[in-house]
């Protein structure tokens, strides 16, 4: 029996209807999740400020606002560890200027041992860079890559120390840069003026 020629132009029809159907809901479905991720990053005020004036080291991870979360490494840090780091986070995010650590460096050397301290420098570096800073960026990026292979870490404590050390190669491997690699010991590094004690532990 020969088909029928309607059903065949029926199929023929039908085809690209679907195919188009398809595209619009992939197109749909792409554009509701950008504008779903979209309003569900909140900004670093948003964040730090709804931290609690006691918080648990998963609420500072969390709620931190800083561009890398925070974990401590090489122990866990005291409760008014956890309290002066909050406090700096919430100090920083409302700071007029978002080039403005200086809430990050009071902590850093009030709490010169945190293990909060190897986050915060690999962030400050971060932050540095972000803004051209970059001889501040690499004295960061540095310090906590020299406190950090000294110490065992596993996990996300690993990843934050193996970041500040791709960070530190990525910017000695800078072609624009001429000046030798900087090594911390005892020497003092080159941070802006009123941060050099951020970067050495007493």
């Amino acid at each position: 029996m020969l088909p029928n020629p309607a059903n065949r132009l029926s199929n023929l029809t039908f085809a690209p209807v679907a195919a188009f159907g398809a595209l619009c809901v992939i197109l749909i479905t792409a554009c509701t999740a950008s504008l779903n991720g979209s309003t569900s990053q909140p900004s670093a005020v948003q964040t730090a400020t709804v931290l609690s004036s006691s918080p648990s080291v998963t609420e500072l991870f969390v709620h931190s606002g800083l561009p890398e979360a925070p974990v401590p490494i090489g122990g866990t840090p005291s409760e008014p560890d956890n309290r002066a780091f909050a406090a700096a986070l919430k100090q920083f995010a409302v700071h007029s200027s978002p080039d403005d650590i200086s809430a990050l460096a009071a902590y850093l050397e009030a709490y010169p041992q945190s293990p909060w301290r190897i986050s915060v420098l690999t962030n400050l570096g971060l932050m540095y860079y972000n803004s051209a800073r970059f001889s501040s960026a690499l004295a960061a990026f540095n310090a906590a890559w020299n406190e950090g292979k000294r110490i065992d870490a596993t996990g996300p404590g690993k990843a934050v120390v193996d970041r500040a050390l791709g960070e530190l190669v990525r910017m000695q491997a800078r072609p624009q840069r001429r000046s030798a690699p900087v090594v911390f010991g005892n020497r003092r590094p080159p941070v802006d003026r009123g941060f050099n004690r951020v970067y050495c532990r007493r």
